[in-house]
């Protein structure tokens, strides 16, 4: 996942365990939660699939030097006619502009 949050706005690609790649992400940041980092609420869509994202990041940075992002993604995949939630967890090369 790479984002950038410039402001109010959050733009970027996810790739979704190889299944799903390039989803391309535009959304809003909800703002600070204390501890838990910025809370962020982005859409996007690929050939394959469209979802909602739900996600924090800067969540483990007392920790680490690295960006640590966790939340969850609802994909529906066209092909299949289904939806998957996902659990999103890991460093992400977000930054802010």
């Amino acid at each position: 996942m790479a984002i950038t949050i410039d402001n109010e706005k959050v733009t970027g690609s996810v790739t979704i365990d190889n299944e799903y790649p390039d989803i391309e992400l535009s959304g809003t940041v909800g703002g600070q939660c204390g501890m838990t980092g910025t809370q962020v609420c982005a859409s996007g869509k690929s050939e394959k699939a469209e979802g909602d994202f739900f996600f924090s990041y800067r969540y483990d940075g007392f920790l680490a030097d690295s960006t640590y992002m966790g939340g969850t993604a609802h994909i529906l995949d066209y092909n299949a006619q289904e939806s998957y939630t996902y659990v999103l967890q890991g460093y992400t090369s977000a930054r802010e502009e």
